[in-house]
């Protein structure tokens, strides 16, 4: 039998290599879902024109890559509902003040309702009429957490012009991720349609602790909101079918 020792730095360069294949850096100030599915339209509001607007649409769309959490920007809103104890109103108006102090935008995601809407063959007032005009779903993470409020959720986010993310195609995920590093982010999707759940860990935990500085009287909110996200997302991809059990979700340092 021949033992081929191969020199730890090989492994290491060849998972980093392997990692920064499908790991790219975020180029949006948008957060989007944990999704793999592909996006092909957002529309947010011209605060000029006073307007909905299609910002973009197709290929240009499919190139924004946000960061990934639960339901987009949802995600933390429903943890200052479980774990500050805030109203909805007040959870939407505190995350939006946390966004503005990263620069970020508020977005929430719908989408084509399994082929139901064909969304680029539509102009871009029909696009808006169907969007805005009818709160269409297709965000598993607001039916998980909201039940049957999920659509008065959207149509909320929908009323404080939250931008709106447009995915098309089936639940194919294949696996599920926990990105750990900041403003890095899943490339969706990748060559030959594969694809998995992701969610960025790395920027979860440096929104948490801005909302945590702007609430000190909770001290422990941070350690708890945490501890949250990891049990939900967990929750939510093994519901989704991208796992069958969370020792499959893999951790990316």
């Amino acid at each position: 039998m021949v033992v081929v020792l191969v020199p730890r730095v090989h492994i290491e360069k060849g998972l980093c290599e392997m990692v920064s294949a499908v790991f790219v850096p975020t180029n949006s100030r948008a957060p989007r879902c944990i999704d793999g599915r592909k996006a092909i339209m957002f529309v947010e509001w011209d605060k000029d024109a006073q307007k909905w607007v299609v910002a973009k649409r197709g290929e240009q769309a499919g190139k924004e890559l946000g960061p990934q959490f639960l339901g987009a920007g949802l995600m933390f809103v429903r943890i200052l509902q479980e774990v500050a104890n805030m109203s909805l109103v007040a959870a939407f108006e505190r995350v939006e003040h946390v966004f503005s102090v990263l620069g970020w935008t508020p977005q929430i995601h719908m989408d084509d309702h399994h082929g139901e809407y064909d969304f680029l063959k539509m102009s871009d007032e029909e696009v808006v009429e169907t969007v805005v005009g009818r709160y269409i779903e297709g965000c598993g993470f607001a039916k998980y957490a909201w039940g049957d409020e999920a659509t008065d959720v959207l149509h909320m986010a929908v009323e404080r012009k939250w931008r709106i993310q447009i995915l098309t195609g089936e639940h194919e995920e294949k696996g599920a991720s926990k990105n750990l590093r900041a403003s890095t982010t899943f490339k969706t999707p990748l060559r030959g349609g594969k694809t998995q759940f992701n969610i960025d860990m790395g920027d979860t935990r440096l929104v948490l602790m801005l909302i945590a500085f702007t609430n000190p009287f909770q001290t422990d909110f941070y350690q708890k909101a945490v501890e949250w996200v990891h049990n939900t997302y967990d929750d939510v991809v093994i519901a989704l079918g991208g796992v069958s059990k969370a020792s499959e979700i893999k951790s990316i340092y």
